[in-house]
């Protein structure tokens, strides 16, 4: 509902900055004559531009309270939509109108009434939702980051009303369970596994639903708050609750949607390849296509494609092969050819990909593709890492436009926690909105 109230403000906003434009253009005395001509096709122009806003994060909750980041975030957009603006409307210069300085007007006016309209909207979200008043349970990482994370947005519709950290400090009767809850006004209780799973509790909690309180589970409500799964709050139990169902009949609709979509793909992006091979060949000593191993779906190795980015790697790196774990340079890599650090920037160095796409070897959503050697190591510092191998991996995926290149283990734990998320909820509409949001990723890089 937030949403769509979101949505529809910001058509409001767009439509007046329109009729603005063409005041303070034409004046009053010609604004209708003027301002008819124009509705029609900046009404198709706002409809782009809403999706833009979209796939930049304009209309996500988590984000609309952090002024600086909103206010990057919509002046990327708005340079993006005034290039696609210019575009379209010198694509149909038969409906005569060719706003140049209209345009820089309307961009001016939008930008103080939308910035207007989300901080309004933002004083006024928290009276849009029932607030549910919470109490957290139990000491870890997770409860930590939740604590720290809905206390910045209350936004969000939830107050933390205490954090019971220790476990000793757990009410043992029916009625102190009763006294906490009412002494603190909450009406939801957030349980990591092993309290909500203890024989002693399990009656305790039955009579806690029939006195008004919600009992929620700690990782299921930490998935709701983050997209992600809390790896300190799962075991054994939790995949075999959540990960055992197939999806035989998405994968193979996938397999064929993969195929076409990268046939057609290939196609598209030949005459860009035809140009990146010589700027390779010419600048470099070396393959033109750099290969190596990686683990595919249940860890079958195969064949990764690259255009090579990257001086001869053996004589800069006698490392470059070695099975030992390499973590990526967070500024950039000193091995990289002035072409190769092009590719790295745009992406397009991955375009050989595509043929391991159409080859079955990955899909177009999934887990970052690793060395078989790396993965050995992880899994035994990383619990769990080997069950991202359920599943192809990707040329993009949840983990990827969230999450920043591995610098290090706890980069690894994050980006996990995204795999185990997407392996989870993995669908149609996921997929989609996952390459909806990559576009955005190769603009903007994701923060950890």
């Amino acid at each position: 509902m937030r949403v769509f109230l979101l949505i529809l403000g910001d058509l409001v906003v767009l439509f007046a900055s329109l009729a603005l434009t063409v005041l303070v253009r034409y004046g009053r005395g010609d604004w209708l004559t003027h301002f008819l001509p124009h509705l029609p096709p900046f009404s198709a122009v706002f409809l782009i531009w809403l999706v833009v806003f979209y796939i930049a994060g304009l209309y996500d909750f988590r984000r609309l309270r952090n002024r600086l980041d909103f206010f990057r975030v919509l002046s990327v957009s708005l340079i993006v939509n005034a290039l696609l603006a210019t575009v379209f409307f010198y694509l149909t210069r038969s409906s005569g109108i060719t706003p140049k300085t209209n345009l820089v007007i309307f961009l001016i006016l939008f930008f103080v009434l939308e910035t207007l309209w989300r901080q309004w909207f933002n004083r006024i979200s928290r009276s849009m939702l029932p607030i549910s008043r919470i109490i957290i349970f139990g000491e870890n990482r997770a409860n930590e980051e939740l604590f720290g994370f809905l206390k910045e947005n209350p936004q969000l519709g939830y107050e933390v009303r205490a954090w019971v950290q220790a476990s000793g400090d757990l009410p043992a009767q029916m009625h102190d369970w009763k006294d906490l809850a009412r002494s603190n006004s909450a009406d939801t209780l957030i349980m990591p596994r092993d309290i909500l799973h203890d024989p002693k509790l399990k009656k305790v909690f039955f009579g806690l639903i029939d006195y008004g309180l919600e009992i929620k589970d700690l990782p299921v409500f930490y998935e709701s708050i983050f997209n992600k799964i809390p790896l300190s709050e799962i075991d054994e139990e939790w995949f075999l609750e959540h990960i055992t169902g197939t999806h035989d009949t998405y994968e193979f609709i996938r397999r064929g949607t993969d195929f076409l979509i990268a046939t057609v793909a290939q196609i598209i992006f030949l005459p860009l390849e035809i140009l990146i091979i010589p700027a390779i060949l010419l600048t470099s000593r070396g393959p033109l296509i750099y290969k190596q191993t990686r683990a595919g779906r249940h860890g079958r190795p195969f064949m990764l494609y690259k255009f090579r980015r990257m001086y001869n790697e053996k004589a800069k790196n006698p490392d470059a092969d070695s099975s030992s774990p390499t973590w990526s340079p967070p500024t950039g890599d000193s091995r990289e050819t002035p072409v190769g650090k092009f590719l790295r920037a745009s992406h397009l160095d991955e375009l050989p990909q595509l043929i391991n796409i159409l080859k079955g070897d990955m899909s177009f959503v999934g887990p970052r593709p690793e060395r078989p050697e790396l993965i050995q190591n992880l899994k035994t510092e990383v619990p769990y890492y080997e069950m991202r191998s359920l599943i192809k991996p990707g040329l993009t995926g949840w983990a990827q436009i969230h999450h920043s290149k591995d610098t290090n283990l706890d980069d690894v734990k994050e980006k996990l926690s995204y795999d185990l998320y997407y392996l989870k909820n993995r669908s149609f509409v996921i997929d989609v909105a996952i390459i909806i949001k990559t576009i955005k990723v190769l603009f903007v890089k994701p923060s950890k």
